[in-house]
């Protein structure tokens, strides 16, 4: 019940994060941030009490890495050729783009977007697998949730009466399968 709960509190945060359109306290980054930090702690300290001040370090780490970083250069789903490196920052990038290379693929467009994303979301989690040998599980969903999410919007456009864009769909998604994950993973 608890990691559903999770699931639905960060499905929302989300949307709200991703949104950048709300005024007000609710659209502070700052506060969006603590509020982040201090309900995942809580989530995860109720699991294990033991480790109060960890969960704290852990959730400030997941905030910094995981979930405030921008992807924006990836919603075009690959089909922006014209993007560059300048489009796509990260450590990440590197050793993506020598895999890229060694397969024979392109750079910034097609599949490109996929990968980057996968590696944008699960390689920044890699390093709390000690912690929770599961949580890294939430960042590969993360690029077929937005890819799927994408091609629903394509193929029945009647969705735009619900969401204004299919990254919406796909954060609130990613959030629902992303609080669970970290719920259950932890």
């Amino acid at each position: 019940m608890l990691a559903l709960l999770n699931g639905i509190f960060l499905s929302w945060w989300r949307r709200i994060f991703g949104e950048g359109k709300i005024k007000g306290l609710l659209g502070n980054r700052t506060f969006q941030a603590i509020i982040f930090v201090l309900v995942q702690s809580a989530f995860w300290c109720y699991k294990d009490a033991q480790l109060s001040w960890l969960t704290l370090a852990i959730a400030i780490y997941v905030y910094i890495f995981y979930w405030s970083r921008a992807i924006g250069c990836m919603l075009d789903y690959g089909e922006a050729w014209w993007q560059t490196h300048k489009n796509y920052k990260g450590w990440w990038v590197k050793p993506l783009n020598w895999i890229i290379h060694l397969f024979g693929g392109h750079k910034y467009y097609g599949a490109y977007d996929f990968w980057w994303t996968e590696c944008r979301y699960t390689l920044c989690l890699l390093p709390l697998i000690y912690w929770g040998h599961h949580i890294w599980i939430a960042g590969l969903f993360s690029a077929p949730i937005y890819w799927f999410n994408h091609w629903l919007f394509e193929k029945y456009p009647s969705m735009y009466k619900i969401f204004d864009d299919s990254k919406d769909a796909s954060e609130l998604s990613f959030g629902m399968v992303s609080g669970i994950i970290f719920y259950l993973g932890w």
